[in-house]
C-alpha cells in the first residue's frame, strides 16, 4: 500500500478533531516510559502544530477552528511564571526546560503561519522568564509559582530549548539570540560523547562547586554505575537530539560546530549497527521519541539525497506503531495520547510517499499441552481475545496425550484440537501442529501461558518492521502472595528471552514467531529430547541466517514454579542440556568443564528482576536456591549420560 506523509497528517488530525475538548484542550498523556501524569499542555501544543498543518494542506476551515481553539485554552491558561505541565510527586510541575519548549515552539509556529505576533511575544515571555548562566552557557528551570531552580542537567532539555530559541525572528527578539550564541560557543564542552559518537544523556560539564556535589554523584552514578541503563536510553534520545540539532542548523547553518570532530562522530552513529539494534526495544526509541520521524528530519538536514533514507526511517516508524484502522500513532507503546500528538514532528518533513505492509498475514498459534486442564482453558481465552482481526488467525491445540480430561475442555471452544499419541514430546506436539496449520506465520505460546490482548499484533507488528525471521517475545512472571523463594529463582532462572536472543542466538516456544518458510528449509523441531529442543531449532536457524530478535511489546505471562515444579524442570532441562550441546559442536572436553562448573557454587547473581526488598536474608535463600537448581540441573545431565552413553558402552 502507497501511502503520502500529507495524507497521514491530514487523517491524524480529522480523528484529533474528535477528541478536541469544548475548552480547545487535547487529551493528556503520560510522559512516556516515565508514566508522569502530564496536564494537557503539552499535546494541546503539539496538536495546535499538526492542525496548522492540516489547514496548511487542505485549506478546510475545521483545522484552523481547531488551532484557534488550541490556541485559545493555551492562552486563557498561561499563568503568571510558567505552565503546570505534570503532577509527579518529586519531580518539578515545569518539567525541565523541555516543558516550556514545546509551549514556545507551537506558539512560534502558529504566530507564522496564521500572521499573529502576540504569540510570538508569549513565547519571548516563557524564554525570558528562564534565568541564564552565561559563564555555563546553560538555563535555569523556573518552577510554576516562580521559584529559580537549579540548571536543568538533561542535556537534550537544553538543546531543545535552544533549537527552538533559534526559531524567534533574530531582529525583534535580539536578546534571545544572544543567548542562543552563548549557548553555542559553550557546546564544545557541555555536548559530550561516548567512544562510539553516542551522545551523553547528562549535560557534560560538572562545575566545581560544593552546591554541584549532587550533580557530580549523579552523573558518577549515571556514566560508571548505571552506564548499561543509561547507553540504552541515551540511544532512545540520540536521534532526538540530532533532531534538535537540526532545528538549530535551519536557523544557524554557517557555524564551525557542524564541522567538528565531535558533531560529526555524533552524526556517524546513527549508520551504525549498535544504534539500529539498540533501537530494536528501546522504550525511548519508535514508541516515544518518535525516532523514524526524528530520523528522517535529521537525514533531510544534515544528509543531501537522503529521499530513500527517510522512507526507511519513516516505513519503520509507521510499520510499528501507525494504526491504519484509527489512523493514529497509537501502537505498540504504553503512551498512545502523548506517541499520536506526537506525529506533529512529521509536519517539518516533505510530502514522501511510503510504500507500507498494510494487510496483516494469517496466523497460526501453536499450543502443546498435557494434563493441564485449569491453565489451558485462560490460555485459550486470552488467545481468543486478541486484538488482532478474528478472521487472521487460527489456534491449534495439541493433546500429548492426556490422562485427565483436558481434551474435553478444549472441544468446548472454537480452536482446532490435534492429537499426538505416538511421542511424548512437547516438541513432536508443535511439529503435528505446523503440519496442519495454514498460516503464513507460525507462533508458539505454551498451555501455561496468558498472553496479553496484543500479543499477536505486536509481534506481527515488529516482525515486518525490522524485517526479521523470528521474534522471540517478552515471557513476564505472574506471583502468588506467598512469594516464595523458589519462585523468584525461578522468575531470574528461566524463559530470559532478551539474554537468549543477545547471547545465545535462541529462544523458548514460550513466546515465539516464526516465518513458515524456516520450517521449509531448516527442518522442524527435535522431537527425540525431553527439554531444549526450542533452543536447539532457533540457534540452528540463527546460525542459518535467518534474523532472530526480542520484542519485548509482545508479551505472555507466565505462573511461576513452585518448589516441586522447579526441581523437576531443573533435571528436564539439564537432561536435554547435552544435546543442546552436541548441536552446537562443543568438544567432549568443553561439556566435562561445563558439568564440573555447573557444581561449583553460583558467584553472580542478576538481582535487577526483583521487585522485592533485598533484605540480606533473602539474598541468602537466592544464594542458596540457586545452587541447589544448579546442582538438580548437573544431575540431569547426568542421567542422559546413564541413559545413552554408558548405555552404548553396554552393548
Amino acid at each position: 500500500m502507497s501511502i503520502n506523509l500529507n495524507d497521514v497528517l491530514t487523517d491524524s488530525a480529522e480523528k484529533a478533531l474528535l477528541e478536541q475538548k469544548e475548552d480547545g484542550s487535547m487529551l493528556s498523556g503520560y510522559n512516556g516510559p516515565y508514566f508522569h501524569p502530564e496536564t494537557p499542555i503539552r499535546n494541546t501544543s503539539h496538536w495546535l502544530v499538526s492542525f496548522l498543518k492540516a489547514y496548511n494542506i487542505t485549506g478546510e476551515e475545521k483545522y484552523l477552528k481547531a488551532s484557534e481553539r488550541c490556541i485559545n485554552y493555551l492562552v486563557e491558561n498561561k499563568p503568571e511564571f510558567n505552565y503546570c505541565q505534570r503532577t509527579f510527586k518529586g519531580k518539578d510541575k515545569c518539567n525541565g526546560l523541555i516543558g516550556p519548549a514545546w509551549v514556545m515552539e507551537a506558539f512560534l509556529i502558529a504566530s507564522k503561519e496564521i500572521n499573529r505576533r502576540d504569540l510570538s511575544d508569549l513565547a519571548s515571555d516563557i524564554f525570558c522568564l528562564h534565568e541564564f548562566d552565561e559563564k555555563l552557557g546553560l538555563w535555569h528551570r523556573r518552577e510554576i509559582d516562580g521559584e529559580i531552580l537549579s540548571i536543568d542537567w538533561t542535556f537534550n532539555h537544553q538543546l531543545w530549548f535552544a533549537a527552538i530559541g533559534s526559531m524567534f525572528d533574530k531582529k525583534l527578539y535580539p536578546k534571545i539570540h544572544n543567548q542562543i550564541k552563548i549557548f553555542i560557543e559553550k557546546l564544545p564542552v557541555n555536548f559530550g560523547i561516548y567512544k562510539s559518537g553516542l551522545i551523553w544523556h547528562p549535560v557534560s560539564k560538572i562545575p566545581l562547586k560544593i552546591e554541584s556535589f549532587e550533580r557530580f554523584l549523579e552523573l558518577f552514578k549515571n556514566l560508571i554505575i548505571n552506564k548499561e541503563k543509561n547507553i540504552n536510553k541515551a540511544i532512545g534520545y540520540h536521534q532526538f537530539n540530532l533532531y534538535a540539532f537540526a532545528i538549530l542548523k535551519e536557523n544557524y547553518p554557517n557555524l564551525s560546530f557542524w564541522q567538528s570532530k565531535k558533531f560529526q562522530k555524533a552524526l556517524k552513529f546513527i549508520e551504525s549497527e549498535e544504534y539500529e539494534k539498540g533501537l530494536i526495544n528501546n522504550k525511548f526509541g519508535f514508541d516515544y521519541n518518535v525516532a523514524g520521524i526524528e530520523m528522517a528530519h535529521t537525514l533531510k538536514v544534515f544528509k543531501k539525497n537522503s529521499e530513500e533514507l527517510q522512507k526507511y526511517w519513516l516505513k519503520k516508524q509507521f510499520q510499528r506503531n501507525y494504526d491504519f484502522e484509527k489512523k493514529m500513532l497509537c501502537k505498540n507503546t504504553d503512551d498512545p495520547e502523548t506517541l499520536s500528538a506526537r506525529i506533529y514532528e512529521a509536519t517539518r518533513l516533505d510530502s514522501i510517499v511510503l510504500n507500507i505492509i498494510t494487510e496483516k498475514p494469517f496466523v497460526s498459534v501453536i499450543v502443546p499441552v498435557y494434563n493441564d486442564l485449569e491453565r489451558i482453558k485462560v490460555c485459550i481465552e486470552c488467545l481468543l481475545n486478541q486484538s488482532y482481526p478474528k478472521d487472521k488467525y487460527e489456534i491449534i491445540i495439541i493433546d500429548n496425550n492426556s490422562s485427565d480430561s483436558t481434551p474435553e475442555i478444549i472441544k468446548k471452544y472454537p480452536v482446532k484440537l490435534l492429537f499426538e499419541k505416538e511421542i511424548q514430546s512437547s516438541y513432536a506436539a508443535r511439529n503435528r501442529g505446523i503440519r496442519e496449520s495454514k498460516g503464513e506465520i507460525i507462533i508458539f505460546t505454551d498451555s501455561d501461558c496468558q498472553p496479553a490482548e496484543n500479543w499477536i499484533e505486536n509481534g506481527i507488528a515488529t516482525l515486518y518492521s525490522e524485517k526479521a525471521d523470528l521474534i522471540a517475545g517478552k515471557v513476564s512472571f505472574i506471583f502468588s502472595d506467598k512469594n516464595d523463594i523458589f519462585e523468584i529463582c525461578d522468575s531470574l532462572e528461566h524463559m530470559q528471552q532478551e539474554y537468549s536472543v543477545k547471547f545465545g542466538g535462541s529462544a523458548a516456544t514460550a513466546n515465539l514467531f516464526s516465518k513458515r518458510n524456516i520450517f521449509n528449509e531448516i527442518g522442524f523441531f527435535p522431537d527425540n529430547v525431553k527439554s531444549g529442543g526450542d533452543g536447539i531449532w532457533t540457534y540452528n536457524a540463527s546460525a542459518k541466517g535467518f534474523k532472530l530478535i526480542y520484542c519485548q511489546n509482545a508479551e505472555v505471562f507466565h505462573p511461576t514454579r513452585k518448589k516441586d515444579d522447579i526441581l523437576k524442570k531443573k533435571l528436564r532441562i539439564g537432561y536435554g542440556s547435552i544435546s543442546a550441546s552436541i548441536n552446537k559442536k562443543r568438544s567432549l572436553l568443553g561439556i566435562i568443564f561445563i558439568l564440573i562448573r555447573d557444581f561449583i557454587p553460583p558467584i553472580r547473581i542478576k538481582l535487577d528482576k526483583i521487585n522485592t526488598k533485598k533484605t540480606a536474608s533473602l539474598l541468602l535463600k537466592i544464594y542458596l536456591v540457586k545452587w541447589l537448581c544448579s546442582l538438580y540441573f548437573n544431575f540431569g545431565k547426568l542421567l542422559y549420560i546413564k541413559d545413552t552413553i554408558f548405555q552404548k558402552i553396554k552393548r
